[in-house]
């Protein structure tokens, strides 16, 4: 390899290893809201103090975090997650009616199951 062709090869190298770390999705930091849940506050004061911690995505556990599974409420947390420009995720506890997280109080698996779903789509969660 003579000097032209080694400076070529290198050039390229670098090249392509910063087009590589170039494509790279940047880490998102996140708050699981189960580890503040003894504030007491709720998804508007939640949302800001993640926003303050400079988390990027803020995962509301279970439903009682969030606080409602209402549309019109489920918009107004959404427009402030992305005022503060915070992804929202939402999980739920058990859909297993034989465990002892599962809440039958709330409806059959299928039916809690689908509620999260819709509310995970008007919340633009993953």
């Amino acid at each position: 390899m003579n000097r032209r062709q080694f400076l070529g090869a290198t050039a390229a190298a670098v090249l392509t290893q910063s087009a590589a770390r170039a494509q790279r999705p940047a880490v998102r930091y996140g708050v699981d809201l189960f580890s503040i849940r003894s504030q007491g506050w709720d998804a508007f004061q939640q949302l800001d103090y993640c926003a303050k911690l400079g988390a990027r995505v803020v995962h509301f556990s279970e439903i009682r975090f969030i606080g409602s599974l209402e549309e019109a409420y489920l918009r107004k947390v959404r427009a402030h997650a992305e005022k503060l420009g915070v992804e929202i995720e939402l999980g739920m506890r058990s859909i297993c009616p034989t465990s002892s997280a599962f809440d039958k109080s709330q409806g059959t698996a299928e039916e809690q199951l689908t509620r999260m779903v819709e509310a995970a789509r008007i919340v633009g969660s993953p």
